[in-house]
């Protein structure tokens, strides 16, 4: 890795950081992205609740 994207990496580090400290500044959504087979199942569970057992 190079310095200049060495940095970059390290102020994105610090501006989330800052965004995490303060209320209702940042949020994070996650998404799952799976190839579904020949009939469309993904093959996951349906709910978080079922992959947590």
């Amino acid at each position: 890795m190079g310095a200049e994207r060495a940095r970059t990496w390290l102020l994105y580090l610090a501006a989330s950081a800052l965004g995490f400290e303060e209320k209702d500044r940042l949020t994070i959504h996650q998404v799952l992205a799976v190839r579904p087979s020949d009939t469309g199942s993904s093959g996951r569970p349906r709910t978080r609740a079922l992959w947590l057992g």
